[in-house]
């Protein structure tokens, strides 16, 4: 009996079965044993079977709202929003932590689409718990979503507050940043949750899409990056060949792929020291003091990539961030519009020349 009770495991599982084809227990044990094995069928996926014993321990309890909530959600998994709202509803009567109870609702609904449904119920929510920074995120989100920016950034600053680790409230918040043109402000929510979450392929592809990466960084040394033993030999080759320029640039561009910031200018001080004409090395260094906040340096690089043939509104964009850092107005007003020329419609452009009173 007692293995049947606890974690969700393999274990634990054949145990329920067990109680549950023996028959010689109590009612509340049987609601246990069916309960508990459906939450392994429910971590491995296999919804159909959770939701078979979800609803003989229901039918056998149906105050159970343990139950009802995890039925409601293996069902939501199947697409059957109407019938997880139904559940959950049944949940709010039965459980003293109505405003959980709510926020779940309210993310179902969600999910579903009826984002009015959703919205009083993520409402009503915080009106009970005014700090749940679950039910600030997916409210920001609502927001998001109808373009509602000022309340949207509101409720992710107070998600924030109460959880500084919230990764979907990071993702939130850059979103809104983007949508306001606020490119340094988005990027620094992206890094804070890679930073929490490096494997996240969202947060990712994100941070890629308002700040492309090196395109050989991107293509082929990301790949060269993906082991320790690809790093090892790339460590090994430049040992052979200290100055051979592409191997530097290989070895610079898999420690960007890495992350390895300070490694990738080291490489690439030498690759402009042994190729002083090489612009996309002058841009990628350029790149990097920019990750690091050195905007002398970066202004320095960028334009010297600029001068050697570099054309592209990322290199633009980001001169003129690092301009307004160090305060030159005319040089970071003239850097955004060559970036709207480049690339008209460019938010972060356009933003950037509002703070200097300019439409264009």
């Amino acid at each position: 009996m007692a293995e049947c009770t606890g974690a969700a495991t393999d274990a634990a599982a054949t145990a329920c079965t067990r109680v549950i084809d023996g028959r010689r227990v109590s009612r509340d044990i049987l609601v246990m044993a069916y309960s508990n094995r459906a939450a392994t069928h429910f971590q491995r996926s296999d919804d159909a079977r959770a939701i078979a014993d979800l609803d003989q321990a229901i039918r056998l309890d149906p105050r159970n709202h343990q139950a009802l909530a995890l039925r409601a959600q293996a069902l939501a998994r199947q697409g059957n929003f109407d019938r997880a709202i139904a559940d959950m509803t049944t949940t709010l009567g039965l459980r003293t932590d109505t405003a959980a109870g709510l926020r779940e609702r309210g993310i179902l609904h969600q999910r579903k689409g009826d984002a009015v449904a959703a919205l009083a119920d993520l409402n009503a929510a915080l009106e009970q718990s005014p700090t749940d920074a679950v039910a600030l995120q997916q409210r920001a989100s609502l927001h998001l979503a109808a373009n509602r920016l000022p309340e949207a950034r509101n409720d992710v600053d107070r998600s924030l507050a109460a959880d500084a680790r919230g990764v979907l409230a990071l993702m939130t918040r850059a979103d809104i940043r983007s949508r306001q043109g606020d490119r340094t402000g988005a990027l620094a929510d992206l890094d804070a949750g890679l930073r929490l979450e490096p494997g996240n392929a969202d947060l990712r592809s994100r941070r890629d899409a308002i700040e492309p990466p090196p395109p050989a960084a991107a293509a082929g040394a990301a790949g060269q990056a993906a082991g320790a033993a690809a790093i090892a030999a790339l460590d090994a080759a430049v040992l052979r060949e200290p100055n051979n320029p592409q191997v530097r640039m290989q070895r610079a561009q898999a420690a960007w792929a890495a992350a390895d910031i300070p490694k990738a200018i080291l490489d690439l001080n030498e690759v402009v020291r042994l190729e002083p004409q090489n612009g996309e090395a002058f841009r990628i260094r350029g790149l990097a003091h920019a990750r690091r906040g050195d905007a002398v340096r970066t202004v320095n690089d960028l334009t010297q990539a600029i001068n050697l043939g570099v054309r592209d509104a990322n290199t633009y964009l980001i001169r003129a961030e690092a301009n307004v850092r160090r305060n030159q107005r005319q040089a970071a007003i003239a850097d955004y519009r060559e970036v709207l020329r480049l690339e008209a419609g460019n938010q972060f452009a356009l933003n950037g020349l509002r703070r200097f009173g300019l439409s264009n």
